[in-house]
């Protein structure tokens, strides 16, 4: 097929999305109707499942069909397209923050999770995971209607609405990772760590230190340092610190707090700590994770 002719990529803002004290899951329902989507990326991952007809995925260079149960995901900054659309085409697409993983999820020890998670050594990297399975007919089903209610809360959230959306990504994510060719990775998995890492969320402000936390999991200090690298690719401290700086860039993309403001809430010294780690680790501004300024 001829290729879309060179467009200026379209960077889809995360807070386009994701709305002040929303939890950062949003699914969207895509029909094709035929229609193509020009090129471009974003700033969050996303989970793409395709539950009917079949689009063409520009990716790379490269063009492949994808159809009826096909998945796959991509990380920020891939730039993509979907030239040509079926008619009855339906895709939908679970936009996420991968920085920031459900701890229950990220510990499950399937292989797939590592596409929707990429362990902090990757976080460079983020290579396009192609289409690892197809789901079956009844899988499908259950995957669509788990979507589906992920659809009518974010429309008409109730009591606990966080909870329960992060319950139904975590389903669908699993329903995909059966379907994966490799099954559970041994030894990743320690669901002590699961009340760490909340621990971690809900202090972040604070100075955490490595006994504390190994006194909550019920670890020995070097079975806690083991079990982090284990299941994240990097220790505790640099745990915490990419769990600080993506809420620091979540408050500036979703709120009006001051640079100071965001500073003391995050647990960085000061805001030029703040803006250099912001410089060093997301090659980025807080002008631009604000919408203000270009990114270049």
């Amino acid at each position: 097929m001829t290729p879309m002719k060179d467009e200026t990529p379209k960077t889809l803002p995360f807070s386009l999305y994701f709305g002040e004290n929303q939890f950062p899951i949003v699914v969207r329902r895509m029909a094709g109707g035929g229609k193509p989507v020009p090129v471009h990326d974003h700033e969050f991952s996303e989970l793409v499942i395709v539950t009917k007809g079949w689009v063409e995925h520009r990716i790379g260079g490269e063009t492949e069909r994808i159809a009826r149960g096909d998945f796959f995901v991509l990380h920020p900054g891939q730039r993509h397209s979907y030239p040509r659309t079926s008619a009855d085409s339906e895709l939908y697409n679970l936009l996420y923050d991968a920085k920031v993983p459900i701890p229950m999820l990220a510990l499950s020890g399937f292989s797939f999770v590592n596409f929707v998670y990429p362990p902090p050594d990757r976080a460079g990297d983020h290579p396009y995971s192609g289409i690892p399975a197809r789901l079956p007919a009844k899988p499908l089903k259950e995957a669509r209607e788990l979507l589906e209610a992920m659809v009518r809360e974010r429309r008409e959230p109730g009591a606990g609405s966080s909870l329960f959306l992060g319950s139904l990504f975590s389903s669908v994510v699993i329903l995909l990772a059966r379907e994966t060719v490799e099954t559970l990775v041994p030894q990743r998995s320690d669901w002590r760590l699961g009340g760490v890492v909340n621990y971690m969320q809900c202090h972040l402000a604070e100075r955490l230190r490595v006994d504390r936390l190994a006194h909550l999991a019920a670890m020995s200090q070097s079975t806690l340092l083991r079990a982090f690298k284990e299941a994240f690719g990097c220790g505790p401290a640099k745990y915490f610190a990419s769990l600080r700086l993506s809420r620091a860039a979540e408050l500036f993309r979703t709120t009006n707090l001051t640079v100071g403001e965001v500073a003391w809430k995050t647990g960085f010294f000061d805001e030029s700590h703040l803006r250099k780690k912001i410089a060093q680790e997301l090659h980025t501004t807080i002008a631009a994770l604000r919408g203000r300024a270009p990114k270049d």
